[in-house]
């Protein structure tokens, strides 16, 4: 089939999802596609069911398909070719039914996501994918302490899925990322994995975006800037390994990263209320205000930023 007939066909399902099928029976209805010897076959059985999930967010599912199906799509994350579909499958079941995904179930989507995927191999849809779920368990409260109780393995794990990432959608995901864990993590899980944030972080450092024109994403320099900010300012651990970084760009010859260096400085010392109250609300206060005073390693290497988009990465080094 080519894609139009795909297409027809999923409409036809989604139709049929909302009146009289049930989960249950589509699952049953595919049957051995799900499982056949055939990488395409079952990677085609495995999108129908992601792209239901996904587009029917208030598809009527009992706890019990919600549970079986997590542990479905986590075990299925070890087949490459259907890789992708699960990731977007385990997305939309926490996103849109998390209330039945126990603390249990996303211990395990967050333990087979860092055993069995290599991130940042992985095309910009899985990665965004992969981010977006991290951020769910970071952000909700109901899988919060999950994430805390895996203290620096999840935090060290985090940071190798983010590493090397160029793509400014996945990349503003992966800095609200590393605020929330900085923000989440306790100070002795922190003692071991600050530097690793840092590394992970501050090679963008200084930002130099430009997006493409009539980016549909609405991505901004300014925005990325404001994230990066925001990650530096999460923790006292930042402050000895961020210091040294602005010191060597306030002697650059670069006016534009001594301007960016100014600027982090001023926000790193400027009072401002608890960033666990705040953290939602300095996104549209752009660039000036600052957070708690923060906390020696060596400055990373610059990832530089550029437009346009494209594929695979959008900004190339």
């Amino acid at each position: 089939k080519d894609e139009s007939e795909h297409v027809s066909a999923l409409n036809t399902v989604l139709v049929q999802m909302r009146s009289t099928v049930t989960i249950e029976r589509l699952i049953a209805t595919l049957g051995t596609q799900l499982t056949h010897r055939e990488e395409g076959v079952r990677a085609r059985a495995t999108l129908l069911l992601a792209e239901v999930l996904t587009r029917l967010p208030k598809l009527g599912v009992s706890e019990k398909a919600v549970d079986n199906m997590c542990k479905f799509f986590c075990e299925r994350l070890q087949d490459y070719p259907s890789a992708t579909h699960c990731l977007k499958a385990l997305l939309a079941l926490v996103q849109h039914h998390g209330s039945f995904v126990s603390a249990t179930r996303a211990t395990q989507i967050c333990g087979s996501m860092f055993r069995e995927l290599h991130v940042p191999s992985m095309a910009q849809p899985a990665r965004q994918c992969a981010f977006h779920l991290f951020h769910l368990f970071l952000t909700e409260s109901a899988f919060r302490q999950m994430v805390v109780d895996q203290g620096a393995e999840f935090v060290f794990s985090l940071c190798q899925t983010m590493e090397g990432e160029k793509d400014p959608r996945c990349l503003q995901v992966c800095l609200e990322n590393a605020e929330a864990t900085l923000l989440a993590m306790p100070d002795d899980a922190l003692v071991h994995t600050a530097e690793e944030l840092f590394e992970v972080t501050a090679c963008y450092f200084p930002i130099t975006f430009t997006p493409p024109p009539n980016d549909p994403f609405g991505i901004t320099r300014e925005g990325l800037q404001l994230r990066l900010r925001r990650v530096f300012a999460a923790s006292p651990r930042m402050a000895p390994l961020v210091l040294p970084l602005l010191v060597e760009k306030l002697a650059s010859a670069l006016p534009a990263a001594k301007q960016d260096a100014l600027e982090t400085l001023a926000f790193l010392v400027t009072p401002r209320a608890n960033p666990r109250a705040s953290a939602d609300t300095d996104a549209d206060a752009g660039a000036g205000a600052g957070t708690e005073p923060p906390r020696t390693a060596k400055p990373p290497p610059t990832t530089t930023l550029t437009a346009p988009y494209g594929p695979r990465d959008l900004l190339p080094s």
